[in-house]
């Protein structure tokens, strides 16, 4: 499914607009109009070069039905006239047009991809893409229930633990960071370091590994001795001597 969007991305953002100058300066003049695109498409015949086309034109129109002269599917890449939809409905924000797709979850990314509001949300039947939904528009709404239908396997958990994630920088629960996948370690001791600054809390940085780095215990200590009035005396709490040293070095001091 991760390969799938990628591949979306990839041909629609970046070989799509590389086609469309490539066709422009080579075979079409400068006063072509859409209709003689059109027809230029209708006569491609290799079905690769045929969706490039009709992926150019119909950036033009923000016109589903140019989508029709796409096979369903035109090469073993897999692009084809649903991607062609995909398309259209991201550029007009008209998540209905994703109606057409046919598999669900291909489906509900489109959706969730073109979504305007969270009462679209609801019509996505496809765990990661209704948490990946509430997320953007109202991450209070998203829930345990929601998190563990979500394969702890996809994307290498990622998914699975950015739910979680959510849930817990929205309640400011530590707790719920634990929920997160130790596989996933960084977006783990990322949850455990942004609730420790969120709660000034000192204990809290002890859940993460002893260094100065981003997310790391030291540089969590440091990060609250700025914010609680530049306290260098946090520092005292770092047993490495380089590190305490780095700490006091990053804590401006009071005038």
């Amino acid at each position: 499914m991760k390969l799938k969007a990628a591949l979306f991305v990839f041909v629609l953002f970046i070989l799509v607009p590389m086609f469309s100058v490539k066709a422009a300066d080579s075979t079409t003049p400068a006063t072509s109009t859409v209709s003689n695109q059109q027809t230029d498409c209708t006569q491609v015949s290799d079905p690769k070069a045929k969706f490039f086309c009709v992926i150019s034109q119909e950036r033009v129109t923000n016109d589903y039905k140019t989508c029709n002269q796409i096979d369903q599917i035109t090469s073993t890449q897999g692009i084809g006239r649903e991607d062609c939809y995909y398309d259209v409905s991201l550029n007009t924000k008209d998540s209905s047009i994703c109606n057409m797709i046919t598999g669900q979850p291909t489906k509900d990314m489109c959706v969730e991809a073109s979504a305007t509001s969270v009462k679209t949300c609801s019509l996505l039947k496809t765990a990661t893409y209704a948490a990946r939904c509430l997320e953007k528009f109202s991450p209070k709404k998203v829930t345990s229930k929601l998190c563990n239908l979500i394969s702890k396997t996809e994307n290498g958990g990622y998914e699975y633990g950015n739910c979680y994630y959510t849930i817990a920088t929205t309640t400011n629960s530590i707790s719920t960071c634990k929920k997160i996948p130790a596989g996933t370690t960084s977006q783990r001791n990322s949850c455990f370091f942004d609730i420790a600054q969120k709660n000034l809390s000192l204990k809290d940085c002890n859940l993460l590994p002893p260094t100065m780095n981003p997310d790391g215990r030291y540089w969590c200590i440091t990060v609250i001795g700025r914010a609680t009035n530049n306290n260098k005396k946090v520092c005292n709490l770092i047993p490495d001597k380089d590190a305490k040293q780095s700490c006091i070095a990053n804590i401006p001091t009071n005038n």
